[in-house]
């Protein structure tokens, strides 16, 4: 493999890897910040109106 094929290899890797990279830090930034409400574990008893109203 001579110089040239070498360099645009590393670069095609660092490209990917520079996407990858920043695709998870969008990831876990809206995640962290933007995900609306809270999560609540147990679900509510009163979800269901059974009274036929």
């Amino acid at each position: 493999m001579n110089d040239t094929e070498q360099k645009a290899s590393n670069g095609m890797i660092r490209y990917v890897l520079t996407i990858f990279v920043i695709g998870v830090i969008l990831a876990v930034a809206y995640l962290t910040f933007f995900t609306p409400g809270e999560v609540e574990t147990t679900p509510r008893a009163s979800g269901v109106n059974e009274s036929g109203r």
